[in-house]
């Protein structure tokens, strides 16, 4: 009781992240089965395919200047790196528009929907969205505004499923996903900005060149290694997509996409807070020199806990589960559930901890490692393929290569937590 009392602060940003965390993933929870209903898996499978386009560049948005806004010790510096993040952005974002012109044509001819190449005039705003949402997120919770980022988080869920609803009503097709995806960072990432300015006029500098430069230098690792790191985990998944598409048609990628998200959004319930609040208090830890095994841990056994129940369920009940809350004909994705479960198990006691190559200055072994673990992933994807045993198989071949990968992270985090600092 001692020592839960020494971490009230801690569980108590924990449960506050929690709820609002619960109510984001429990809104496109609730609405899954109606979408289910509104859109075909044909849809749900172009949608993926404009995901994995735009992920590319929204996981980057800012040049993962938003993960080292903790890190500065005076606010003002933490500010500039805020700066240092949105040019990064701005750049991107006209980037992107010029890439969409050039391969607009191509991009017509590759996909049986004409529309296709046209919704890749969305990549540039989903970028700006995502930056302001991102950036603004982390600022926020450098200043332990756990609350409002609750509520941002709930906002954003809540336009995402209020566009996919309506225009899913209105038979409005994949452009009604689409729209969802870049409208709610969007509104919230709007919201952010307007509080951050009201709230912190007479602490906000000018921007000086200078000192932003200054400060995009210091955490230039951030730029030059991170985003290379968030780029090369947002393609392997992106590439995997194509593939599906590919080698299997937009169907099947769209009962796999529909699995993965429905899979994902419970876990990460827990997962996303989790580790939020766990990056904060590391960076403080860090920086007074106290060690984070005992805090990774206790954290890991937390989570291993938590989602046990998860895996079991969609072991033993995956494809009737999916049957019954998303109709007879998604019976087939809950076959993938069952496959994906163990997977998707140890990327929940991982993922919280996935920061801390970044509080402990190791992001180049960081990157090499999960390099070697997404080339073997995808390998090992297409061996299962050329099996000849259908998606099943190429599945299941996928999921264990990951695994494998996941294993070895997670017996590295707890390498480098037990090292001095």
């Amino acid at each position: 009781m001692r020592r839960l009392a020494d971490h009230k602060d801690y569980l108590k940003n924990i449960f506050t992240l929690f709820s609002g965390s619960a109510m984001e993933h429990m809104i496109p929870l609730l609405i899954a089965p109606v979408l289910s209903r509104l859109y075909t898996p044909v849809q749900f499978g172009i949608y993926a395919l404009f995901i994995s386009i735009a992920s590319i560049f929204t996981i980057i948005a800012t040049g993962r200047y938003e993960m080292a806004v903790m890190l500065p010790e005076k606010d003002r510096d933490a500010i500039n790196v805020i700066y240092a993040g949105l040019s990064v952005s701005a750049i991107l974002a006209v980037f992107t528009l010029a890439g969409a012109i050039v391969v607009h044509a191509a991009f017509h001819s590759w996909f049986s929907n004409p529309e296709f190449a046209g919704w890749l005039y969305l990549v540039p705003l989903s970028v700006i969205s995502f930056a302001l949402y991102q950036v603004f997120n982390i600022w926020f919770s450098r200043m332990k505004r756990f609350r409002l980022i609750s509520v941002m988080r709930i906002t954003c869920a809540l336009v995402i499923g209020g566009v996919n609803v309506i225009a899913g009503v209105l038979k409005l097709g994949a452009i009604g996903l689409i729209a969802g995806f870049f409208m709610g960072p969007l509104v919230a990432g709007l919201v952010y900005l307007g509080i951050f300015w009201f709230s912190n006029r007479d602490i906000i500098p000018a921007f000086d060149r200078a000192e932003v430069l200054g400060q995009a230098r210091k955490y230039r690792d951030f730029l030059r290694i991170n985003s290379l790191h968030s780029l090369m985990d947002m393609v392997n998944l992106s590439l995997l997509n194509f593939l599906i598409a590919g080698l299997y048609g937009n169907a099947i990628l769209g009962l796999y996409s529909f699995t993965f998200k429905n899979i994902r959004g419970p876990l990460r319930l827990v997962a996303l807070p989790v580790g939020q609040i766990f990056y904060q208090k590391a960076s403080e830890m860090k920086n007074r020199g106290e060690s984070l095994s005992r805090l990774l841990k206790i954290n890991m056994a937390g989570a291993m806990l938590l989602g046990l129940p998860v895996l079991l369920i969609l072991l033993f009940f995956g494809p009737s589960l999916f049957s019954f809350i998303f109709g007879p004909e998604w019976r087939v994705a809950g076959v993938y559930a069952r496959i994906m479960a163990p997977m998707m198990f140890i990327n929940f006691v991982t993922s919280p901890f996935g920061q801390l190559p970044l509080t402990l200055n190791l992001q180049k072994p960081f990157f090499l490692i999960c390099l070697v673990g997404f080339a073997g992933s995808i390998l090992m994807f297409l061996a299962g393929h050329y099996l000849g045993q259908g998606f099943n198989v190429a599945l299941a071949a996928y999921t264990a290569g990951y695994s494998a990968l996941l294993i070895v992270l997670a017996v590295w985090y707890l390498r480098i937590t037990g090292r001095p600092l």
